[in-house]
C-alpha cells in the first residue's frame, strides 16, 4: 500500500457499509395487505393481545424482534396504507395488548435520496390520501428545527377510535443542498378521555424517567458457565443500509425507556445510507438528543491518529520479522479500512498486544460497565477476524459490547442486524485487534 497518505481519524471511522451475513431473499410474491382495513370503526385492533395479534396477522410478515413478545415487525413484506408502499411497520404491545403500529413509508436508507420536489410531492400525495381516508382534513403541519438544520415536521388525523401521526424528516444545510430523510406514519387508539384541544400537541421527544443503579443492577445475569451478560437490549434490525450506529443508538434509547427510532436519528447524525455514520456526526447526535432526553455521553476509548502511527510501527516491525509486506503510507488519501484490510490477521493481534496497558483498559472498562447493567457502543473493523455468523466485507461498524466471560478470555456482544445477532463472542484478542473505540450513552440520573 503505497503512495498513499493519511487523513484525519474523525473522517476515517465512519461506521456502517459492513453487512450482516445473512442472504434477503426475493419480494414476496402474496397479495399486498391492506393495512387500513384493520382500523374498523369499533376499538377490536386495540383490544388484541400479542398472541392474538400474532395469530391473526403473522401471515402479513410479521415476526417477534430478537424473541420478545412486545415488538412484532414486518419488513420486505407487501403492505399497504391506502394505496401508499409501507417499506416496514412494527407492532408495539403494552400491558398486554396493541399500543401502537408504526409504518414506514419511506427511508433514504432503503429507497435512496429524493429531490426536494419529489419529496414534497410524495409527502403532499401522503396528506392527501390520509384527508380522503379520514374523511377531514388533519392539522395545521408544525415544523420543529434541530441542530445541523435538521427539520421535522407533523401532522395529525383522528378517524373513530384511531389517532394517525404523520413525521416527515428532511434536512435543509447552508447552500442549496436538500436532503431527504423519513415518512413515518404512527397509528395508536384515540382515548375517550383525551382533550380534544391537546389531540395533536403530542410532544417530539419526552424526557427519560430516572433511571438509578438499582433498576440496571437486576438487569445482569451471571451463568454457570461463567457469561456475565446485560439482558433486556431490544434489538433493532438497521437491514441492509449503512445505519449500524443510529440502529445502536436506538438500541440504547429503548433500552433506557425513550422511543426514538433511526430514520430520525439518522436525520440528526448526517448518516450516509451507504457510507455509515462518522464519528464526529455519531457524537453531535448523541450530544443533541442528550441535552433533549437527559443522557450523559462519555467517550471511554477511542483510537487516535497518535494510536494508529503506534500500531502501524508495531505491525511493520512484526512484519519484517516475518518477511511479510509493510503497510507504507505516502501523500495520498487513504481510509482506516484499507489499513485494516491490507494487514495480516495473526500479525495485527500480535501488533495490538505489544501496547498492552490499552488493552487492559478495555477489558477493565468492559468489566466496570457489564456489571453495572451499561451497554457499551462500540467502534470496530468488523469482517477482519472471523465470527459467527460470518460477516461479509470489511469495514467500519459499531455494535454493542453486553458482557464478557473471564473463564474462556470472551467478549460478548450484539449487532443490529436482526435475529441470530443478538448474542455473539469473540476472543478477548480478537476483539481489541479490531477495537477502535467505545462510548457509554446513559441517563443524567445514573451514578456510576
Amino acid at each position: 500500500m503505497r503512495g498513499m497518505g493519511l487523513l484525519a481519524l474523525g473522517a476515517l471511522l465512519a461506521v456502517g457499509p459492513v453487512w450482516a451475513g445473512k442472504p434477503q431473499g426475493p419480494p414476496s410474491a402474496r397479495a399486498p395487505v391492506a393495512l387500513e382495513q384493520w382500523l374498523t370503526e369499533d376499538d377490536a385492533l386495540w383490544q388484541l393481545s400479542p398472541d392474538q395479534f400474532m395469530a391473526a396477522h403473522q401471515a402479513a410478515g410479521f415476526a417477534w424482534v430478537a424473541g420478545t413478545t412486545n415488538l412484532a415487525r414486518a419488513a420486505h413484506a407487501p403492505l399497504m396504507f391506502c394505496g401508499m408502499p409501507v417499506m416496514e411497520a412494527a407492532a408495539k404491545f403494552e400491558r398486554g395488548r396493541l399500543q401502537s403500529l408504526t409504518l414506514i413509508l419511506y427511508n433514504r436508507g432503503d429507497a435512496g435520496p429524493l429531490t426536494q420536489a419529489a419529496f414534497e410531492a410524495a409527502v403532499a400525495k401522503t396528506v392527501a390520501q390520509l384527508d380522503q381516508w379520514a374523511g377531514s382534513r388533519g392539522s395545521t403541519p408544525r415544523e420543529s428545527t434541530g441542530a445541523n438544520h435538521t427539520i421535522v415536521r407533523r401532522q395529525a388525523w383522528r378517524k373513530g377510535p384511531h389517532r394517525l401521526d404523520l413525521t416527515c424528516g428532511f434536512t435543509l444545510p447552508p447552500g442549496d443542498a436538500y436532503r431527504s430523510e423519513f415518512v413515518r406514519l404512527e397509528i395508536s387508539e384515540l382515548s375517550a378521555s383525551s382533550d380534544p384541544n391537546l389531540l395533536f400537541g403530542k410532544p417530539a421527544l419526552t424526557p427519560l424517567r430516572a433511571v438509578t443503579a438499582a433498576d440496571l443492577w437486576p438487569r445482569v445475569k451471571r451463568s454457570p458457565d461463567g457469561d456475565v451478560v446485560v439482558t433486556g437490549v431490544p434489538m433493532v434490525d438497521q437491514g441492509q443500509k449503512g445505519y449500524c450506529a443510529v440502529a445502536v443508538a436506538e438500541r440504547l434509547m429503548r433500552y433506557y425507556g425513550r422511543e426514538v427510532d433511526q430514520h430520525e436519528f439518522a436525520q440528526m447524525a448526517s448518516t450516509s445510507a451507504r457510507g455509515g455514520t462518522t464519528t464526529k456526526g455519531m457524537l453531535a447526535a448523541l450530544e443533541e438528543l442528550g441535552g433533549k432526553l437527559g443522557l450523559d455521553v462519555l467517550v471511554v476509548q477511542e483510537f487516535s491518529v497518535t494510536d494508529l502511527r503506534l500500531l502501524l510501527a508495531d505491525y511493520n516491525a512484526l512484519a519484517r520479522q516475518n518477511h511479510r509486506p509493510e503497510i507504507t503510507l505516502g501523500n495520498g488519501p487513504i481510509t482506516l479500512t484499507e489499513i485494516y484490510r491490507a494487514m495480516d490477521t495473526a500479525l495485527l493481534r500480535q501488533a495490538r498486544r505489544r501496547r498492552d496497558g490499552a488493552r487492559a483498559e478495555f477489558k477493565a472498562a468492559v468489566t466496570k460497565h457489564v456489571n453495572a447493567g451499561v451497554p457499551l457502543a462500540w467502534g470496530v473493523i468488523a469482517g477482519k477476524v472471523a465470527e459467527e455468523p460470518p460477516v461479509k466485507g470489511t469495514g467500519g461498524h459499531m455494535r454493542l459490547i453486553i458482557g464478557y466471560n473471564d473463564r474462556t478470555g470472551e467478549i460478548l456482544y450484539t449487532d443490529t442486524w436482526g435475529a441470530g445477532h443478538e448474542l455473539k463472542r469473540l476472543a478477548l484478542d480478537d476483539a481489541w485487534a479490531i477495537s477502535l473505540s467505545l462510548y457509554r450513552v446513559t441517563p443524567r440520573s445514573l451514578r456510576l
